[in-house]
């Protein structure tokens, strides 16, 4: 086994076949590096996602997504592989596929406004936001309204506090 050094090398050169168009030479690195050499995960993800680039742009679609899967599971923070993976995925949908994320709330707008932004800002998929929001007195129903007009976000509004559960439960109905 060698260094950490030397396997970085190594993927340099394999990245230098990519970038000169032999992709078949840049295969068979991968493929070295993988099978001779101890790897972070880190790095192995990003080999992972690279080879299946490759074979996804040869036409071997179903290894090539393998490939990226198993990127995703090696580094869950390889956001890289998360959008090729929505790249590939998206070309199979017939319909936008959303996330949905149930959040009740009660009197906690400061909380809520960084919860939604940073769901926003981190999601790699179409999200919808839902939150159910007990009558509050902080600003929130006001924070809401503004933000369901952004298309992702529904309001609901309960006229009662009936708390966490059931306006969970209203969120998933």
């Amino acid at each position: 086994m060698q260094g950490e050094e030397t396997v970085n090398d190594l993927y340099n050169r394999a990245l230098e076949l990519v970038n000169a168009g032999k992709t078949v030479e840049a295969l068979k690195a991968y493929k070295d590096i993988l099978g001779k050499h101890t790897t972070t995960p880190s790095l192995r993800s990003m080999i992972y996602n690279d080879t299946g680039s490759i074979l996804y742009s040869l036409g071997d679609t179903v290894n090539g997504e393998d490939f990226i899967k198993q990127a995703i599971f090696t580094d869950f923070f390889n956001a890289v592989a998360y959008r090729n993976l929505l790249k590939i995925n998206s070309g199979k949908m017939k319909r936008q596929h959303k996330f949905s994320v149930v959040i009740s709330t009660y009197n906690r707008k400061t909380f809520l406004k960084s919860c939604i932004e940073s769901i926003r800002r981190n999601s790699f998929f179409p999200v919808e936001i839902l939150v159910v929001c007990d009558p509050c007195k902080d600003g929130t129903e006001d924070y809401l309204l503004g933000e369901s007009g952004k298309g992702d976000l529904i309001a609901i509004m309960n006229d009662k506090h009936i708390g966490v559960i059931e306006s969970t439960n209203k969120g998933l109905l």
